[in-house]
């Protein structure tokens, strides 16, 4: 199975709650150094990239190449950046809108 990772410029919006404002702060500040159990804690919202500039990964592979302007387009996106390496042919997975109730808790309901 292929994997890509994704890598943007975006606006994220953190809304957390607490005994204090120094309280918070320093939750936030966990954070910040890595703790990835503050966000599940608060409120997320996660608003559309602030710039076309995107940068991925492919599989296993540790670079990361970047799209200048993206485009729409897996050939200008993707394959064409990505010449020097040969990007796995994968067969086609059904796409399932099945998610956890955890996720579906963050995704606005106009998506639906």
């Amino acid at each position: 199975m292929a994997t890509m990772t994704f890598r943007f410029t975006t606006e994220c919006e953190l809304t957390l709650t607490g005994v204090s404002y120094e309280d918070i702060y320093l939750r936030l500040k966990d954070f910040m150094h890595g703790d990835m159990k503050v966000p599940t804690e608060g409120s997320v919202a996660v608003y559309p990239p602030a710039t076309d500039q995107l940068f991925f990964q492919v599989d296993d592979d540790a670079r990361l190449y970047e799209v200048p302007y993206f485009k729409g387009a897996f050939e200008k996106d993707v394959s064409d950046i990505c010449r020097d390496r040969s990007l796995r042919a994968q067969p086609p997975v059904p796409h399932s809108m099945s998610l956890s109730p955890q996720a579906k808790r963050y995704i606005p309901d106009f998506y639906w």
